[in-house]
């Protein structure tokens, strides 16, 4: 059986089997129309409220790799998985993330950390206090962005760069003092690359889809009023 050509948008041809139920095939681009419009909606909506990025900090003591999710409104870092790998003094003391946690605290009950567990997507990085983390067996970490200009310490390096400071409650013995108990790592600065997880659509490519299914609906429906008319 021969196709029916059409006249398509931006005079493009459009060839429409002439077996075909229009009505139907019509209904069928205005559900897709709507499902499409509907998912984009969604998607969006999650995308602006919840952002999951993959991480890979390095330095000479310890390679951390992951994820973490922070809420894109207010930058708080809601949960982060992953590893830590520890070489040096802590070798064997590394293991899984487990989860963000609140700061152990010491005989006086003041806290190991102060942190605010903030994520800074303009800048790239964590925050200068950072987030907290538990990993391994017992273990806490602290990933911070260090900017000497914000430390109350004589800063040992010139330029902001990320960081990562652990506190290890029950660590191997030392091997310079031979000193045992808690092992509490200040910071030790390194490298962190990140990339977005679960990209999706921009809005222009979900338009230019609807758009599209909606411009073969249009062409059908001027097709068959033009049959008409002759």
């Amino acid at each position: 059986m021969d196709d029916d050509v059409q006249q398509g948008l931006a005079g493009k041809a459009v060839f429409i089997p002439a077996s075909i139920d229009e009505d139907k095939f019509v209904n069928i681009l205005k559900i897709a129309s709507a499902a499409l419009l509907g998912g984009m909606l969604a998607v969006t909506s999650a995308n602006a409220g919840v952002v999951t990025e993959q991480f890979n900090f390095k330095s000479d003591s310890y390679l951390i790799q992951g994820q973490f999710t922070y809420d894109n409104a207010t930058h708080d870092v809601q949960n982060i998985t992953g590893t830590v790998l520890a070489t040096g003094i802590a070798a064997g003391f590394g293991g899984a993330i487990h989860g963000i946690v609140a700061s152990p605290v010491d005989s006086n009950n003041l806290p190991f950390f102060v942190v605010d567990n903030k994520f800074d997507p303009a800048a790239g990085g964590f925050s200068f206090y950072g987030i907290l983390f538990s990993f391994g067996t017992g273990n806490y970490g602290n990933l911070f962005s260090y900017d000497p200009a914000l430390s109350t310490f004589l800063p040992p390096f010139p330029n902001a760069s990320p960081g990562f400071s652990a506190f290890l409650p029950n660590p191997p013995t030392s091997t310079t003092s031979g000193d045992s108990g808690p092992l509490y790592s200040p910071g030790e600065l390194g490298t962190l690359e990140l990339s977005a997880v679960g990209a999706v659509p921009e809005l222009p490519t979900w338009a230019m889809l609807i758009f599209g299914f909606l411009g073969i609906a249009m062409v059908l429906r001027r097709g068959r009023r033009l049959r008409a008319l002759s």
